[in-house]
């Protein structure tokens, strides 16, 4: 995917072929969502094109604040009032697209949120790949360069696959 900056728009995303963005969060015991580490509450929330690179965060959040891991899913139509901005240096391993909203916004605008244990059943069932159900940080970063990124087609899968109850 070419660079992603505050001039590009969900409609030139969409003409790449993204059709959907995944964000791996945590929920507490109360459901109240993460809001974000501090350069997330400041400068917009972190998304990706990927479902195993989105679920990997979820789990990681999950096991180091203990709180319950979900993954969000959001489709552009949903987003078109969200201006994007440059991702940070990692964004060839995260596949990341940001977005200038808060957590709860963008929670707000998303169309489907299911628990990180369903996610993880997903990316086994589609990608054939069994991710932990704890992972610590030095994991996270082995497996968002180890594993082989998502097509852009199979994230649609798997958000279809979200669909069927």
């Amino acid at each position: 995917m070419d660079a992603v900056d505050e001039t590009t728009t969900i409609v030139q995303l969409e003409e790449k072929g993204i059709k959907v963005f995944f964000r791996g969060t945590t929920r507490d015991m109360d459901g109240n969502l993460f809001s974000g580490n501090p350069n997330t509450i400041a400068n917009g929330i972190s998304t990706s094109t990927d479902p195993i690179k989105s679920t990997i965060f979820a789990i990681e959040s999950a096991t180091t604040s203990g709180s319950k891991g979900v993954l969000q899913i959001a489709l552009p139509e949903n987003l078109t009032e969200i201006k994007l901005l440059a991702p940070n240096r990692r964004t060839s391993l995260e596949l990341e697209v940001v977005f200038e909203t808060s957590a709860e916004n963008f929670s707000r605008l998303l169309k489907i949120e299911i628990p990180i244990e369903n996610a993880r059943q997903l990316v086994k069932e589609i990608y054939g790949i069994e991710l932990p159900s704890t992972i610590r940080r030095n994991i996270a970063d082995e497996l968002l360069r180890t594993l082989p990124a998502s097509s852009l087609e199979q994230s649609y899968e798997f958000y279809q696959k979200v669909l069927i109850p």
